[in-house]
């Protein structure tokens, strides 16, 4: 058996610019201005950044996963050419993934709509379609 090649891409502040996979969601369910807030409490240092995230998937309460792929490119600012770089490693017969420390359920969009092998991230609990609040596995930037 052969060496497996793969290259893992960051989804955040790489392949979508501007934007994060926690804050696409938030907006998705108009809650923009409370992950502002978040952030900026984060970024003064009055709460670390796993607090931050968990206080972000409490924004997502009530949310349809379903609205990600469908408002996806709608809003996110992804880096150019993405599909044809994927394309051109599936050639060499490289494996793609991405990988982010917000929803795998974000990753999985960008999984389908690039043709990413996989994806892995936080797992932000969606309970009949839709998101809890709650997340079940978080990964962490570690």
């Amino acid at each position: 058996m052969g060496k497996l090649r793969l290259v893992c891409f960051d989804l955040d502040d790489t392949l979508i610019r501007e934007i994060h996979s926690v804050m696409l969601p938030c907006i998705l369910n108009g809650k923009e201005n409370e992950h502002s807030f978040i952030q900026e409490q984060e970024e003064k240092g009055l709460i670390n950044y796993k607090s931050a995230d968990y206080l972000r998937a409490e924004l997502l309460v009530g949310l349809e996963e379903r609205k990600i792929a469908q408002s996806f490119l709608e809003i996110a600012k992804p880096l150019k050419n993405i599909k044809s770089v994927v394309e051109t490693l599936h050639e060499q017969d490289i494996k793609c993934i991405v990988i982010t420390v917000g929803p795998k359920q974000v990753a999985k969009v960008v999984c389908d709509i690039w043709g990413f092998d996989d994806y892995y991230g936080s797992d932000y609990e969606v309970l009949e379609g839709i998101f809890t609040g709650k997340i079940l596995d978080y990964i962490g930037a570690e």
